[in-house]
């Protein structure tokens, strides 16, 4: 079973919007398709007719259209040879038609890319593909599955919802209520919420996940040292004291 623990729903507004209006775009070039006879049945014929800027290729618009008016070669010609002298329509206008592909289709944290895969075509309606689309969202949230990262994310929730309860009442900053490595402060919701490192990894240092060398730290500490015990009496001067404690929790 998986928890979805955390959503950028900025993002997949941004991605929602960006799907949703580039679906419009891609009716449009079917129903253009349409009018001349050819049928576009796959998402995937659309998407080789435009170079990486989502430019119309000329050569490749011509292929589709001759490929499907003209499926048979006459006979004493060969594919080629037919191929120069078939009369094609009008294609002037599918110029227009895809260039609104060509504008920003992006957004803050949405890459500038039409997401092909995030549509289907059904007897000339796009429709959008709600599998495919889940998989676009996924990248702007997490998600515990594994039994082990259900139990962190249980752990953790129980932990933000009493520095919840604290950022209520603080007249501080709320992102000093967050414990590194464990929570973090979402400023969209303005709540504390369970830090993916924890959930994902249990507690794996940031100087670890980015290639340091370090093993990854429990969140259990204990006292250096041969017997394990803080070597602090009531002489024991104060920076020394000090010093003694942050040595222990180290």
């Amino acid at each position: 079973m998986k928890k979805i623990y955390w959503s950028n729903s900025y993002s997949i507004q941004e991605l929602t919007e960006k799907v949703t209006r580039v679906k419009t775009i891609i009716q449009a070039i079917v129903d253009r398709f349409s009018e001349i006879g050819v049928k576009v049945e796959n998402i995937n014929q659309l998407a080789g007719l435009v170079d990486n800027n989502r430019r119309l290729i000329d050569a490749n618009l011509r292929d589709l259209v001759f490929e499907q008016l003209f499926p048979e070669t006459p006979a004493g010609l060969n594919r080629e040879r037919f191929r120069e002298i078939a009369e094609l329509p009008d294609l002037s206008n599918f110029v227009e038609t895809f260039e609104p592909l060509t504008g920003y289709l992006g957004g803050m944290g949405i890459a500038d890319v039409v997401n092909w895969e995030a549509y289907s075509i059904h007897e000339g309606k796009v429709e959008i593909n709600k599998a495919e689309f889940e998989k676009l969202k996924g990248k702007f949230q997490e998600v515990a599955e594994t039994e082990e990262e259900i139990n962190r994310l249980k752990a953790v929730n129980a932990v933000c919802a009493a520095l919840n309860n604290l950022v209520d009442l603080a007249s501080d900053s709320p992102g000093n209520y967050s414990i590194k490595g464990v929570t973090e402060y979402d400023e969209t919701s303005g709540k504390v919420v369970p830090g993916w490192l924890f959930v994902k990894n249990g507690n794996i240092t940031t100087a670890s996940f980015y290639g340091s060398g370090r093993k990854p730290e429990s969140l259990k500490s204990s006292p250096k040292g041969g017997s394990g015990r803080l070597s602090i009496t009531a002489d024991t001067p104060e920076a020394e004291r000090a010093g003694a404690l942050a040595k222990a929790r180290n």
